[in-house]
């Protein structure tokens, strides 16, 4: 359809390895990102926090509620 746009959900993958922990996207082409462990622990007392601004995630609701068989 004419004027809309589409957005392909992606998923994120978290991965510990020596050192830290890997975090990337289903998509191969994407780069990923490594943080230390220290890193990843103050990333998530921030978003438990309230650090962060998360309301975003409001206008995708909908996406990602069906669920893969």
């Amino acid at each position: 359809m004419e004027g809309t746009e589409q957005t392909e959900l992606k998923k994120v993958i978290i991965n510990p390895i020596e050192g830290g922990v890997e975090f990337k996207t289903s998509n191969s082409e994407d780069p990923s990102f490594f943080f230390t462990y220290e890193e990843w622990e103050a990333f998530k007392a921030g978003v438990e926090a309230g650090e962060f601004d998360l309301s975003i995630l409001a206008l995708f609701k909908d996406f990602g509620s069906e669920t893969e068989s």
